[in-house]
């Protein structure tokens, strides 16, 4: 294995023979020394020149693409001018050209695998550019970005929604905090909100009984229409706020779909209450990792 790395890393023409002989050795053998051409296409995405403690840095997709190139006509030249010097260019030939891929050189199919897989990711990518500036900062198409921001948004969130609901509160005469609400309810002694997840009930209020809802339902007062759509459209805002307190608090990023629904009742109910640490929680039915979906991987 270190012949072939100091030749691919350190490369002078005087490795040259040693180099076909390597190569035709790893096309014509289907198993022995095709984890030697997986290893180099690993080591081959980070950038050696940039000596480091640690691993050094990854270079970018493009820069990848050129070395993989390069390694698809040093592995195709160099087995084929090993062949010709051992007179079997023939059979040699058909590893690279035969029409079945069964038929062709397993190490060579993964590299050219892995070259197709990179090209596709870099059609996925969106042309925008990402520049590490330190711990916790970036520049994103040229404007600064840092993980503070996220705070920063969240609370601004959260101090719009506690204006929204206090401009409801004046249409009712005790709505309650959220905070003293679930002090009444999920986190209350009294209260044990558990339930089966294969079996779930069919509304989260079925977790507790009548007089804890009533003690924490408002009462509203009088009102006009006019008062009615202004009581929706502050329910709207609230709701509109909790989508950015949700997405940057819940880890792994939701699908907006999925997101903007939060459904406490009914067969497709997605809102649920642990038992353990007494808080909401959203479940989610798609993973974007594209895996079965399991609890653990839909808890948010």
């Amino acid at each position: 294995m270190l012949p072939i790395l100091a030749c691919w890393f350190a490369f002078n023409a005087s490795h040259i023979p040693t180099i076909c002989k390597i190569f035709y050795a790893i096309i014509t053998d289907e198993e022995k020394y095709r984890e030697y051409v997986t290893l180099i296409i690993r080591l081959s995405c980070f950038d050696w020149n940039k000596p480091s403690e640690k691993l050094p840095p990854t270079i970018s997709y493009l820069k990848f693409r050129y070395i993989l190139d390069s390694l698809k006509c040093w592995t195709a030249y160099a087995t084929l001018f090993r062949s010709v010097q051992l007179q079997n260019i023939s059979s040699t030939l058909k590893l690279f050209t035969y029409s079945i891929k069964s038929e062709q050189s397993k190490a060579y199919c993964l590299i050219k695998d892995t070259y197709k897989n990179l090209l596709k990711e870099i059609t996925d990518i969106p042309g925008h550019s990402f520049i590490p500036l330190g711990p916790g900062k970036y520049l994103l198409d040229g404007k600064s970005f840092q993980k503070e921001y996220l705070v920063h948004l969240y609370s601004d969130a959260k101090k719009l929604f506690d204006s929204k609901l206090e401009d409801l509160g004046h249409y009712y005469k005790d709505l309650r905090d959220i905070s003293v609400v679930a002090e009444m309810t999920i986190k209350s002694p009294k209260c044990v909100p558990f339930e089966s997840r294969d079996q779930p009930k069919i509304s989260i209020t079925d977790l507790f009984n009548r007089d804890t809802q009533l003690s924490v339902i408002p009462t509203i007062c009088s009102y006009t229409e006019d008062d009615n759509n202004r009581i929706i459209n502050l329910i709207v805002d609230c709701l509109t706020c909790l989508t950015p307190m949700i997405y940057v608090s819940s880890g792994g990023p939701y699908r907006f779909p999925e997101m903007r629904v939060l459904k406490f009742a009914g067969n497709a109910r997605n809102l649920f209450i642990n038992p353990i640490d007494k808080t909401v929680e959203l479940i989610t039915t798609y993973s974007k990792k594209k895996i079965p979906y399991s609890y653990m991987q839909g808890r948010r």
